[in-house]
């Protein structure tokens, strides 16, 4: 007898960054309701357009959709990764009345043939760049690459037809933000879900410093800048201010750097009873030295910066920061400001992207900032003079968010969108 309906949802084989994260929270959350729900493994560090490994792919997609198509009248397939979504898009054509593809995309992956970078003709707090036509494409987007110097056969030819491709064959597209719907329907399509986030609400929750500082305190090999020994000592023993980023420090889009100078000119305006830190952890945060080095010495030894650490690790890191900053140019709803809430820290963002989400789908006020550094240094003298209220007031968030962001709940708004494809 054949089942009624499986679930494949693309996972990594290691979690890097927010892709990662989406994708194992999305399949935990179906099979915490019980839905029939397996792991589709994407093999994140492969070359994903070298000729050998789309063969491989294939094969594998093959073999594995197989099995599934000869016992489930119907496989719902949810692709988070675009270089794994076209090969199962190419599979779809061969029994497209059992295969329901389902894509939640991130970043820029639908709209923008510069993928991760600032477009500077998008409209940045509504919608990411969109190709509006071949017209827009060849006289906004290619003028833009020569001038950045990474024009490419991906970014001109390649991605362009993916997307395209994309918008022709998915059954149905999960909006993480409002942002992605509005950019879409910019170019005509309108089978969009909102769908929001999922955090792992026990990973993810407010715990006491002298935790976070017992597992910090392992992370000495990770260090890139400043001294992290001293850090945990002086937070521990003087009760210290932490302020602090996690993530990605791309310095295309994520803008640490104004974040660096808000610290610097915060510093040099304020004097406060207690000392200010800035602890920055994540990716591509060699990209911060130069920006370092010319800081004074009053700055760079309040700065300590870590590399990319274990994903486990990471909770303990919003644990151990009182202030947590997204001075993100494009999109600062991301899902480590969702994890800064859960966690219970004073979050303040720049006011870019989907941030009104949170007051819109969760009824959530949110301290936010123009992605400039007088404008933060501002909002942290506000905040820093009146910290404890401040922190009172975040553990109320935290709970409110909570609720919204579970992976229970979000399970509950993926079976909304999935009822409409299983019959």
């Amino acid at each position: 007898m054949m089942h009624r309906v499986k679930i494949l949802v693309t996972l990594p084989q290691s979690i890097v960054g927010g892709a990662d994260v989406r994708s194992i929270n999305i399949f935990q959350a179906l099979r915490m309701i019980g839905y029939d729900v397996s792991p589709l493994i994407f093999p994140y560090k492969a070359k994903p357009y070298f000729v050998n490994y789309l063969k491989r792919s294939d094969l594998l997609l093959k073999s594995v959709l197989n099995n599934y198509l000869n016992s489930y009248r119907k496989v719902i397939i949810i692709a988070t990764y675009p270089q794994l979504l076209y090969h199962i898009l190419d599979l779809k054509k061969v029994s497209p009345s059992k295969i329901v593809v389902l894509w939640q995309p991130g970043g820029n992956d639908f709209c923008c043939p510069l993928h991760t970078e600032v477009c500077p003709h998008s409209l940045l707090n509504s919608s990411y760049g969109c190709v509006y036509s071949t017209t827009y494409f060849l006289t906004k987007c290619v003028p833009h690459m020569l001038r950045l110097k990474r024009f490419s056969i991906y970014h001109s030819l390649i991605w362009p037809n993916l997307r395209h491709k994309a918008f022709k064959y998915v059954d149905g597209f999960l909006a993480s933000r409002s942002i992605y719907i509005k950019g879409l329907r910019y170019v005509g399509y309108e089978k969009c879900h909102y769908v929001g986030f999922g955090i792992d609400t026990e990973m993810f929750r407010p715990r006491s410093k002298d935790e976070a500082v017992k597992i910090l305190s392992s992370l000495s090999k990770h260090v890139l800048w400043g001294n992290l020994d001293n850090l945990l000592k002086s937070v521990k023993e003087n009760n210290d201010i932490v302020i602090g980023f996690v993530g990605s420090a791309d310095p295309w889009w994520k803008n640490l750097k104004t974040l660096i100078l808000a610290f610097k000119k915060f510093l040099h305006h304020e004097s406060m009873n207690y000392r200010t830190w800035l602890f920055i952890v994540g990716g591509s945060t060699d990209e911060l030295l130069t920006i370092l080095n010319a800081a004074p010495e009053s700055v760079r030894k309040s700065i300590v910066i870590l590399r990319r650490v274990n994903y486990e690790k990471v909770p303990y890191i919003y644990n151990f920061i009182d202030v947590f900053v997204n001075p993100s140019l494009l999109d600062s709803l991301e899902f480590n400001t969702f994890e800064a809430l859960a966690s219970g820290d004073v979050v303040l963002v720049s006011n870019r992207g989907s941030i009104d989400d949170l007051r819109h789908y969760y009824g959530l006020d949110i301290l936010s900032f123009e992605p400039h550094p007088d404008s933060l240094a501002t909002l942290l003298k506000t905040v820093l003079l009146d910290l404890e209220n401040f922190k009172k007031m975040a553990l109320i968030k935290c709970e409110r968010i909570r609720e919204y962001i579970g992976l229970k709940a979000l399970a509950f708004r993926l079976k909304s969108v999935l009822d409409k494809y299983v019959e």
